[in-house]
């Protein structure tokens, strides 16, 4: 499996001490404590296999196989190991990682729980809780447009950390199967690694070569660093200067930091980083833009936990003392291969924020005075359930490389071209898409304006193929957001942008196709469904000041139609409609419906555009729709609810100067018949005299009661009934006596 350059090697599990170990335990713990790994999984296994009682030595072959990254052979040997009594909270986090990595994301979550039962107060369990959402979340985010590329410059062995130079590339590499067992890693039993140079051929294969051999000794050299002019190169390798190894007390090599100078064409002048130290980590070496800040890995005293990234800023021919990035980026697990852009976006690896397992690829943006934001994950395919880290670019943000040991590789691990559409960025900036609000399909070629809470034009675009648009904004802000396009309606959003550099706003905008409308009216007898010649129409729009958009007749067919201007499909159009024609009782209806995606609007299609004809004998509150007249108990004033109903009354009069009406009321059955007969005849007198005091003559509007007289149902005196069946009887009629 794949190699990562130690940088913190402190937590060690306690060997077992029980008599009956054998003699592979043994060995297997000689190996694992001076972190042969790959040695102590085979004598580990070895002991299983005999027959060994499960004890420390199992959790011991998981982490070995976790630290060598056979996440297959860890999750079997973890699923064991954690049930023991020895099992630690590190091994607990540790199976889930490894549960994460195989892409089990739901046991994930079931341990991670475990976990911070046992270790609160660690980020990391809340960073990664909800593993299954999150990782449904980070596949399908997938990098649009993203291309990603096996090299063939790798090789079976471990090929890693590629940086970009004049010409070509830089990376490391184990590939010299051939080497001594003195050159070989007892961490996972490869060869050291080696760095080298590969330049790219017109036909898109890469040509390797020794020309980094000079800065190569028997030890590890890694991901190499370039000044801006490319005089000078920063690389990773084991504490090993001038032919002397550095070890620790536990008689560790830990890694260093170095650099050489280009004079001649030679590489010459080595020099220790500052920082190095014999007792801390110190490596994966990035320079920004201008040379100026260096940034590394590093298990020193004073971080988060793990490995974190640090960075110096160069101060004359020194550096500054090294500062930790913080808890936005490091976590109390491992975040390591820094690379930063010229515009300050950070990307490095880590395993102990959300992500899809393993190491995964993330940035954060650093503004000029060294504040990070919020770490961010862009997702598939850049990112995989395995390990991918070592992510560089090229200076237009489009291109550049990374390692990965996925699935389908040459061998462990791989460098991987990657190839972008647009610049991954971690600034603060709003996106969303462009849409047509009828059909929901995307707008390309519309126009996207932002503005600020002044109104003033901050920047404008246009829509791509999938109707997209971004913004890079600023914090703590007001925006108006306004789309575009020609024959739609445009329409505008705000936003107000929150404290954090590091966020990301949705903000999709929805334009309406814009119709030049015609409004088509057909009315028709209520009774033959024949069409009404010579109706007088007004239409009048709600929504603009009850202006007048119509006036007119019907012609043979019942038909009129007018042009009301452009109308956005999907929008509410609203109108009143008033229809009249002699002997026809007038009609006051509301259109009220979104406009369609068509041309004409047929509003008899939506509403009742019928008319009734007036006969003598016909019930005028029927036909109008009057609501039920109320009256308080044993009352006959007219409440402010009836006199609205009775002003409809008043409206059919005036349009009808020859109808005469009885209006006549009616009681339910309770109570006696004479005092039933003598409050209905008051009521129905009152309304009357409240139609008279609107201006119509007294002889055209009779009022009568009727008692209980005229029941319309089997509700008599001495008969149970309901209070639905006694309210059907209790009405006011308008009964037309004459026309």
């Amino acid at each position: 499996m794949s190699f990562r350059i130690p940088l913190a090697i402190s937590t060690l599990l306690v060997a077992g001490t029980l008599s009956a170990q054998t003699a592979q335990i043994r060995q297997g713990n000689k190996a694992f404590d001076r972190l042969a790994y790959h040695d102590a999984i085979g004598h580990y296994e070895r002991a299983a296999e005999e027959g060994a009682v499960d004890s420390t030595f199992v959790l011991r072959l998981a982490q070995s196989s976790l630290l060598v990254r056979d996440f297959a052979r860890a999750e079997k040997w973890y699923a064991r190991g954690v049930m023991l009594p020895q099992a630690q909270a590190k091994d607990i986090y540790d199976y889930a990682q490894v549960l994460r990595a195989k892409g089990k994301y739901a046991e994930a979550d079931t341990w991670l729980q475990r976990y911070e039962q046992r270790a609160t107060g660690d980020s990391r369990a809340q960073r990664q809780s909800g593993s299954t959402t999150y990782a449904t979340r980070l596949r399908d985010q997938t990098i649009p447009g993203c291309v990603v590329k096996d090299l063939n410059m790798n090789s079976a062995f471990s090929d890693m950390g590629a940086a970009i130079t004049k010409g070509g590339v830089v990376f490391a590499s184990a590939r010299r199967p051939d080497v001594a067992e003195s050159r070989r890693h007892t961490w996972n039993g490869q060869p050291f690694l080696d760095l080298y140079f590969a330049t790219p051929g017109t036909d898109g294969e890469w040509q390797v070569s020794d020309d980094m051999n000079e800065l190569n000794t028997k030890y590890h050299e890694s991901n190499a660093a370039f000044s801006p002019d490319g005089s000078t190169v920063w690389f990773t390798r084991n504490n090993y200067f001038k032919g002397k190894k550095g070890v620790t007390p536990q008689d560790e090599v830990n890694l260093k930091i170095y650099s050489r100078r280009l004079v001649n064409g030679k590489w010459t002048y080595e020099q220790p980083f500052t920082y190095n130290s014999d007792a801390s980590s110190v490596g994966h070496p990035a320079l920004s833009a201008d040379g100026r800040t260096l940034f590394f890995t590093s298990d020193r005293p004073g971080g988060v936990g793990g490995t974190d990234i640090w960075l110096c800023a160069q101060q004359g021919e020194s550096w500054s003392a090294p500062v930790c990035l913080g808890s936005e980026v490091n976590t109390e697990g491992n975040e390591m291969f820094p690379w930063i852009s010229a515009d300050g976006t950070l990307f490095f690896a880590s395993d102990g924020h959300q992500g899809l397992g393993g190491l995964d690829i993330l940035y954060s943006k650093m503004d000029a005075s060294g504040m990070v934001g919020k770490a961010r994950n862009p997702g598939a395919p850049l990112n995989s359930d395995h390990d991918d880290f070592a992510l560089v670019l090229r200076s237009d943000g489009r291109s550049g490389y990374f390692t990965s040991d996925r699935p389908g590789g040459k061998g462990d691990d791989d460098i991987y071209s990657v190839a972008l559409v647009k610049p991954l960025s971690a600034a603060m900036r709003v996106e969303g898409v462009v849409s047509d609000r009828n059909s929901k399909a995307p707008l390309p070629g519309s126009t996207v304006t932002l503005k600020d809470a002044q109104g003033k034009v901050v920047a404008t675009t246009t829509t791509g193929a999938d109707g997209g648009y971004g913004f890079d904004v600023e914090a703590a802000q007001d925006y108006w957001l306004e789309g575009a396009q020609a024959s739609f309606k445009g329409e505008q959003a705000t936003l107000r942008t929150g404290a954090e550099a590091d966020t990301t706003y949705k903000k999709d905008l929805t334009l309406a196709a814009m119709r030049n409308t015609t409004l088509r009216l057909n009315v028709t007898d209520a009774r033959t469904n024949a069409p009404l010649e010579g109706v007088d129409v007004q239409v009048l729009d709600l929504l603009n000041n009850n202006s007048e958009v119509l006036d007119g007749k019907t012609d043979l067919k019942g038909d009129l139609s007018t042009g009301v201007g452009e109308k956005p499909v999907g929008e509410t159009l609203t109108y009143r409609i008033r229809l009249s024609k002699p002997g026809y009782f007038p009609k006051r209806t509301v259109f009220d419906q979104p406009m369609p995606d068509a041309d004409e609007v047929l509003v008899h299609r939506s509403i009742n555009l019928s008319m009734e004809q007036i006969e003598v004998g016909m019930d005028v509150g029927k036909v109008i729709e009057i609501n039920p007249i109320y009256f308080d108990l044993g009352k006959w004033n007219i409440r402010p609810d009836a006199a609205t109903e009775l002003d409809k009354i008043v409206s059919v009069l005036n349009d009808n100067p020859a109808m005469v009406i009885e209006l006549g009321s009616h009681t339910d059955s309770r109570g006696s018949d004479a005092s039933n007969l003598s409050l209905s005849d008051k009521r129905a007198k009152s309304s009357a005299a409240y139609i008279v005091s609107k201006g119509i003559p007294k002889a055209r509007i009779q009022g009568k009661g009727y008692g209980e007289k005229k029941l319309l149902n089997r509700c008599t005196n001495g008969v149970k009934c309901s209070e639905e069946e006694h309210q059907l009887n209790r009405r006011t009629e308008f009964i037309i006596v004459k026309m």
